[in-house]
C-alpha cells in the first residue's frame, strides 16, 4: 500500500513562487508570480532562497552567516519596493523589481566588499536637499549659516549652503582639507595664481550708488572649486589674516540639480498660468 502524502497547498504556493525565480537569480531582475493571498513572509522566503543560490554559485567561498545576512537583507529591499497590495493580490500577478542594486548595497551593509566612501553633502549637519523644519533641528545656535530654499518647489528644500568660518589654517592647506572632506577633486590641479591673487591687497574699481566710480583697496577671492554629480562646492577668502585675526573663510556648496529642477518647475508654473490665460480670453486685445 502506498503511503499518501500529506496535502500541502502552502508548500506548492511557494513551490511555485520559487521557480521564475531560479532564472533570473541576482543577474538583473527577481520575477515573482503572486499566487492568489500569498504573503509577505512567503515571498521573503522565495527571495532569499534564489539568493543563496546564487551566491553559491558566484561567490562559492561565502561564510554561512554572511549568505544569510545578505539574502536577508535583499529581500527586505526588494519587499520594500512592492505594495501590499501587489503581495495581498486575489489573483495572480507578475511583478518585476531589480535585484542588482539591492544585492550590492546589501554587501556593503554587511561589510562584505570595502565600501566606497560617501560624498560629503552636509556643512554642519545641515544637508542640500532638507526642508525648513529638518534644518531648524539641527542648526546649532548662533551659528545659522546662510541658506538658499527652493520657491517653486513643495516642500521647499534647501539648494545651497554658505557657511563663513575663520580658522589659522593657510589657504593651500584648507584646500585640501576641504577636498579630503568632501571626497572631492578640485576641477584643476594648481590653484597657486588664485590663492596669490586672494592673499594680495589690490586697487579695484567700486561703483557707489550714485553711479559714481572710485578705487578702493580690496583682498580675498575664490580659492578653490569642486564639481562631482550634480553638486558644486566652492571656497573663498574673505580676508586674510591679520595680526588680530586669522584667515576668513567662505565655503558655499551648492546642488545644481535641485536647483535647475526649482528653476524647471518656475517655469511650468508659469506656462501653466500663462496657458489658463489664453483659454480664458484665446484672441486679447493688446
Amino acid at each position: 500500500m502506498t503511503e499518501r502524502k500529506p496535502n500541502h497547498p502552502e508548500a506548492r504556493r511557494i513551490a511555485k513562487l520559487a521557480c521564475p525565480v531560479r532564472a533570473a537569480a541576482l543577474a538583473g531582475t527577481i520575477t515573482l508570480t503572486i499566487s492568489t493571498m500569498a504573503r509577505s513572509s512567503e515571498v521573503s522566503l522565495v527571495i532569499q532562497n534564489a539568493c543563496r543560490a546564487a551566491i553559491a554559485q558566484q561567490a562559492g567561498s561565502m561564510a554561512q552567516t554572511d549568505t544569510d545576512n545578505i539574502c536577508k537583507c535583499v529581500s527586505d529591499t526588494v519587499l520594500g519596493a512592492i505594495s501590499a497590495a501587489d503581495i495581498e493580490s486575489t489573483k495572480p500577478e507578475v511583478i518585476t523589481r531589480s535585484t542588482r542594486d539591492a544585492y550590492k548595497s546589501c554587501r556593503v551593509k554587511m561589510s562584505v566588499m570595502p565600501q566606497e566612501p560617501s560624498r560629503k553633502n552636509d556643512i554642519q549637519g545641515i544637508r542640500l536637499g532638507m526642508t525648513e523644519r529638518e534644518a531648524n533641528v539641527v542648526i546649532t545656535p548662533g551659528k545659522r549659516p546662510s541658506l538658499v530654499y527652493t520657491k517653486s518647489m513643495e516642500p521647499s528644500r534647501i539648494f545651497e549652503i554658505e557657511h563663513i568660518f575663520q580658522s589659522g589654517t593657510s589657504p593651500r592647506e584648507m584646500i585640501s582639507i576641504v577636498s579630503e572632506q568632501f571626497n572631492m577633486t578640485p576641477i584643476k590641479a594648481d590653484w597657486s595664481a588664485e590663492i596669490a591673487h586672494a592673499t594680495t591687497a589690490r586697487l579695484e574699481p567700486f561703483t557707489t550708488l550714485w553711479g559714481t566710480t572710485k578705487l578702493v583697496v580690496a583682498v580675498g577671492g575664490l580659492l578653490a572649486q569642486w564639481r562631482s554629480a550634480g553638486l558644486k562646492l566652492e571656497l573663498r577668502l574673505n580676508s586674510p589674516a591679520t595680526a588680530n585675526a586669522p584667515n576668513e573663510y567662505i565655503l558655499k556648496l551648492l546642488d545644481e540639480d535641485l536647483k535647475k529642477r526649482d528653476i524647471d518647475a518656475a517655469n511650468a508654473k508659469r506656462d501653466a498660468g500663462l496657458e489658463a490665460q489664453r483659454a480664458i480670453n484665446p484672441q486679447p486685445k493688446f
